[in-house]
């Protein structure tokens, strides 16, 4: 066994949800104003109604200054056509966590206020210096931020060759070869140019309306090689990622297998969702359709959004959640082993819940603290007048909760003044932990308004505990290490990713519920550089962190701060 240092000490002192169910709101709304926060999406939306008006954007939570508590970094529109941010408003923002839900606008000191159409939001150290990068997509040129570690960044996008173009959607940092640099995924959506799109709508009623992405060409998604010296090399041709193209939007990573390599999956909006298997030897091959997740049961290629990967039934294997389109339903792809799955949305009922509404960002959090993960999903649909054609159908739309309850999932009933439940046109959603206190908070992204940060007020006896790992061979923020924790006799699966739901980068710590137990008996880490290392008794209500060794630990600091409540 080797040792730990334990890193949170002023930590926790959680609260969740009883045994035999929910207390109340399982979330609160809080005020962004309130809370230091003036930001406000802007779409650029025209008459024209061009089809990137109404895709959203993302936001990410991160810790740029290591200080141990989530800041929050929003992904923000232009004008049309032009494709600039005329004024401040149309800037992307970054806030500084000050504790207590209070943050700080700190932009203009950090220099990452954008210069494009932003979309989508990865970040990870790519340089392995202990300093978070953020990567920003865009349709059009893409930017690369390198965090000099003194609250600065420094835009590298040119130097590093990671521009990319064409309209690229979500991100992913991902160790493909396990050489201990990150490499990096881009998902690109079709290829589509402003002010030449056919007109689509009732012309003769003067009607304009969004066109569907089928009446523009699919584009192949691009695969940059880290070089370990701060630059990339494009490998999408020699590695056959460039072999397919789709309509990608969301994109999240896994050992899917479970054979030491990490995978790609890729939600493809109305074309077969991508599944890229690491054969380990610097090439994938695509497998969506042969596997099971790249058509609906009758077929289809439905409209995927958002996706997450986890291990909701306590088998060790992830499985995959893809948000759809009104009319198609969540997806929830069970993973039967050797790369093959069986979308058991039907069975667990999120089909018949989810079937009237647009989804968009989604994700397994365990909101409170059982130890299974719960399902939680934003929506909004993408007609601005569906109203007019289907009156049952709203643009707004509410948020769902799916309590997992021993593998079994069921819609939470929403009580009066619940924040999640308020319709609202929502796009990317993040997850974590952002006072510190144990339980998972959500920050979600609204179309052409200002955000919603659900903070986590579950109340009960649950304890959690959060990990931090920190790689030496491998990558330093060890994305891709897999982590089977033993609680209560019981095993469950974890793995480190940078990139899931919707356009969005969630915490990446790794958040583990305990129930009424008071410590994760063991925790079995498999190191993206092939090591092995097992830790044991981590009590309950602690964060640690841990760093990959074979010999023990070797520390290194982390600030920490009490927050109040």
């Amino acid at each position: 066994m080797t040792t730990i240092w334990m890193g949170f000490l002023i930590l926790l002192g959680l609260k969740s949800v009883p045994a035999d169910g929910e207390r109340g709101n399982p979330f609160i709304s809080v005020d962004p104003s309130g809370a230091g926060i003036e930001f406000r999406h802007f779409s650029g939306s025209t008459a024209v109604k061009e089809l990137i008006e109404i895709m959203g954007s993302g936001v990410a939570l991160l810790d740029y200054d290591g200080d141990g508590k989530l800041d929050i970094y929003f992904v923000n529109g232009a004008s049309l056509p032009g494709l600039t941010k005329t004024d401040p408003t149309q800037y992307n923002r970054l806030y500084h966590n000050e504790g207590s839900f209070r943050f700080s606008d700190v932009t203009a000191k950090a220099r990452v206020d954008g210069s494009g159409y932003g979309m989508g939001v990865a970040c990870a150290d790519y340089d392995n210096d202990s300093d978070t990068d953020i990567y920003v997509t865009q349709f059009g040129s893409n930017v690369l931020y390198r965090n000099n570690g003194n609250g600065t960044f420094t835009d590298v996008t040119a130097k590093a060759g990671v521009v990319t173009g064409g309209w690229s959607t979500s991100a992913a940092f991902i160790d493909v070869d396990r050489d201990g640099d990150l490499d990096l995924y881009v998902a690109r959506y079709v290829d589509y140019h402003i002010g030449k799109g056919p007109y689509c709508g009732e012309r003769e009623k003067g009607r304009a309306s969004y066109c569907l992405p089928d009446l523009f060409p699919a584009t192949h998604d691009v695969l940059y090689a880290n070089n370990g010296d701060g630059t990339f090399r494009d490998v999408t041709a020699t590695t056959g990622i460039g072999s397919v193209a789709g309509n990608s939007l969301g994109v999240s990573t896994g050992d899917i297998d479970s054979d030491g390599w990490p995978d790609i999956f890729v939600a493809n909006d109305r074309t077969s969702n991508f599944l890229f298997h690491n054969k380990g030897d610097g090439t994938f091959e695509e497998v969506g359709v042969v596997s099971g997740i790249g058509y609906s049961a009758d077929g289809l290629a439905r409209a995927g959004m958002g996706v997450d990967i986890g291990d909701f039934d306590h088998d060790l294997q992830p499985d995959i959640v893809v948000s759809n389109f009104e009319g198609e339903g969540l997806a929830l792809f069970k993973n039967l082993g050797e790369l093959f799955f069986g979308d058991v949305a039907g069975e667990q009922r999120l089909h018949e819940a989810t079937y009237p509404y647009v989804g968009f960002g989604v994700g397994w959090i365990d909101y409170d603290n059982d130890s299974w993960l719960d399902l939680l999903l934003v929506n909004g649909h993408v007609l601005d007048d569906i109203e007019e054609y289907k009156p049952h159908i709203h643009f707004a739309q509410p948020g769902l909760l799916f309590r997992n309850r021993f593998g079994r999932l069921s819609q939470v009933d929403s009580p009066p003044g619940d924040a999640l439940a308020s319709p609202r046109v929502s796009r990317g959603a993040a997850f974590g932990d952002l006072d510190n206190d144990g339980r998972l908070d959500v920050v979600v992204q609204h179309h052409n308004g200002p955000p919603e940060i659900l903070r986590n007020v579950v109340q009960g006896e649950n304890r959690s505990v959060l990990v931090t790992l920190r790689g030496t061979r491998s990558n330093y923020d060890a994305i891709g290490a897999r982590v089977t924790a033993t609680v209560g006799g019981k095993r469950q699966r974890f793995e480190v990713k940078s990139a899931r739901s919707y356009l969005s980068h969630s915490d990446p710590r790794i958040h583990i519920g305990l129930g009424q137990t008071n410590k994760i008996e063991n925790l079995v880490i498999s190191w993206p550089s092939g090591r092995e290392q097992t830790v044991s008794n981590l009590a309950a209500g602690q964060g640690y962190v841990i760093q990959e060794s074979s010999r023990g630990f070797k520390s290194f600091p982390l600030r920490t701060q009490q927050v109040s409540h």
